[in-house]
């Protein structure tokens, strides 16, 4: 089907411009799957409709035949003004191929999916020594100065009471390769790796003694510190360990998954990023609990007393469901993941 004549259609308007498919073209792609569609201009984007395949599988009484579905181009995103069904661009591609998120992934990428590829970051590099000997590091590496925790010594006592504090046991801290600097740019801070596939890709450092130090100034303190051009809601904490499962355990940070145990992971915040749901439809997991804090089922945007943003738990899991069975476990207003001790949560998710 051509476009109408009416849309003066360029070649960047045709594509997904929210940047992580350049290379996918909305247009060839309905057209090679005989799908039938109309096109509106909208100011910097465009926007194509089709019928909802959906709908009566989502309770219509008949099947969508007036193009309620709409595709916005710029965001990849879709939503059916006839059932209500939307998300993500993956999830369109997977229902009208037919395919897997993986598979639908490198249709949109014309590719096969790469889970480092969102980090915008090479995970080792090359150098040479003066005699022109190769020798490939690792790019990311931890703070100058850092120590592993040690059941067997007392050195870090410090750390080790933030740890306490915080009713993290130091067993779990040494199984999963937390340390601490004492001095150097990361003085007084616990140091929380992450690794994905056994590669080091992200680190955090959290300030133990939770305030601004003397010599430092309110400007620039910062309670966390992270590698610079690391986007930590691009990787999963604890991914390496909680793969393994067959539930997964969606948590906010690393203090909470700890809590949960080594199904857990975290997402560094409360939002899902394509990125993380990549890697965790890698996984062996058939199912995953979302137990972020309150405010994540609060912070929905309304208007007309519609809702026109749905709150953040809702959007991770309809970006979920297209992989996984969903489930939420909804906390107390006031009350944190991380305030429970090891294994309350676990019996939380339980019920």
């Amino acid at each position: 089907m051509s476009m109408p004549s009416y849309i003066n259609l360029d070649v960047k308007k045709s594509r997904v411009t929210d940047g992580r498919y350049p290379n996918f073209s909305l247009v060839e792609y309905l057209e090679q799957q005989n799908i039938k569609y109309s096109a509106r201009d909208s100011d910097d984007h465009i926007e194509y409709s089709t019928n909802c395949p959906k709908c009566v599988e989502r309770g219509e009484k008949r099947p969508d035949s007036k193009g309620r579905l709409w595709i916005n181009s710029k965001k990849g995103t879709f939503y059916c003004y006839n059932c209500q069904w939307n998300g993500p661009l993956v999830r369109l591609v997977q229902q009208f191929s037919n395919a897997s998120y993986e598979s639908a992934l490198k249709i949109l990428r014309g590719k096969s999916p790469n889970p480092f590829e969102h980090l915008n970051f090479s995970l080792h590099q090359t150098v040479y020594d003066d005699d022109d000997i190769e020798e490939v590091v690792s790019a990311i590496e931890l703070p100058r100065g850092f120590k592993s925790f040690d059941e067997n010594h007392s050195d870090g006592e410090l750390y080790r009471a933030y740890l306490d504090y915080r009713g993290i046991p130091l067993k779990y801290a040494v199984s999963h390769g937390w340390g601490y600097t004492e001095s150097g740019y990361m003085h007084h801070r616990i140091i929380v790796p992450t690794y994905i596939n056994d590669d080091l890709v992200y680190w955090q450092g959290r300030d133990v003694l939770e305030s601004a130090h003397p010599d430092w100034g309110t400007d620039t303190y910062r309670k966390v510190r992270n590698p610079k051009g690391i986007s930590a809601n691009k990787v999963l904490y604890n991914y390496d360990n909680a793969k393994h499962f067959n539930e997964i355990v969606i948590c906010e940070g690393f203090i909470d998954a700890c809590k949960v145990g080594d199904n857990a992971v975290a997402t560094n915040g409360k939002h899902l990023h394509p990125a993380q749901m990549e890697l965790l439809s890698k996984t062996d997991a058939e199912g995953v609990v979302i137990i972020w804090d309150y405010d994540a089922y609060e912070d929905a945007v309304y208007e007309g007393g519609r809702i026109k943003k749905k709150c953040s738990a809702e959007r991770a899991a309809d970006m979920l469901r297209s992989c996984f069975e969903v489930r939420h476990v909804r906390l107390p207003e006031g009350v944190d993941a991380g305030d429970y001790e090891v294994g309350e949560l676990r019996d939380l998710i339980a019920e």
